[in-house]
C-alpha cells in the first residue's frame, strides 16, 4: 500500500544477488605497448541484457603497463555480488626500423632492426621475393645474418615477442623488406 501499510496476505519477495561471473563479457584482444596504463573496453551481459557501470559493478584495472600479462576485475555491485578476473596480453610495438644490406661474405645477407620495449626475443619471417614460401627463425638479439642463401633476393619481415608462461605473444609484423645477398 502507499501509505506504507502491509496488504493482507502479502509475502515479502527477496531477491537473491546473482555472481558476477556468471555474466558473459566480451574477450579482451591483444593489446599493443603504449609505456601506459592499458585500460580494454569490456561489455558484460547477462540473461540478455548488458549490465551497467557503476550499477551491477565496478572495474578495477591492474598495472597493465608492461608487456606480458594484463588483468581487468569486475566487482558485482546491486543485483551482483562477487568478482570477475579477465586477463590479456600486452605485447611489443611493431618493429618499424627494419633494414637489410649484403652480407661480408657471398651468398650472404644482414638485417637489423631496433629493440622493441619489453620483447623477449623476434621473429624473422624470409621467402624468395615475389613468392609466399615463409620460412621463420626466431632471435634473441636485433639483427641477423643470413649464409648460404641460394637466392638473390628475399622479402625478409620482423616481429617482436613476449614469452609469457612460456607461451610467445607476438606484436605485429614490420612491412616486408627486400633483402639481397652479396
Amino acid at each position: 500500500a502507499k501509505d506504507g501499510s502491509k496488504i493482507e496476505g502479502s509475502v515479502p519477495i527477496e531477491i537473491t544477488a546473482q555472481k558476477i561471473a556468471a555474466a558473459k563479457f566480451s574477450s579482451i584482444s591483444n593489446q599493443v605497448y603504449t609505456g601506459k596504463q592499458i585500460k580494454p573496453k569490456v561489455t558484460a551481459t547477462y540473461a540478455g541484457n548488458t549490465l551497467v557501470e557503476g550499477k551491477d559493478f565496478t572495474i578495477e584495472y591492474g598495472t597493465n603497463k608492461s608487456t606480458g600479462k594484463g588483468t581487468v576485475i569486475f566487482y558485482g555491485k546491486g543485483n551482483f555480488k562477487g568478482r570477475k578476473t579477465l586477463t590479456f596480453y600486452i605485447v611489443p610495438k611493431k618493429v618499424t626500423s627494419l633494414k637489410s644490406s649484403k652480407g661480408s661474405k657471398k651468398k650472404s645477407a644482414v638485417i637489423k632492426w631496433s629493440k622493441a620495449t619489453g620483447s623477449s626475443g623476434y621473429r624473422i619471417a624470409y621467402s624468395r621475393k615475389g613468392k609466399k614460401d615463409w620460412h621463420y627463425v626466431n632471435v634473441s638479439s636485433t639483427s641477423k645474418t643470413f649464409t648460404g642463401l641460394n637466392v638473390k633476393t628475399y622479402d625478409v619481415k620482423v616481429r617482436a615477442y613476449k614469452t609469457v608462461n612460456g607461451v610467445k605473444k607476438y606484436g605485429a609484423y614490420s612491412a616486408v623488406k627486400t633483402m639481397t645477398a652479396k
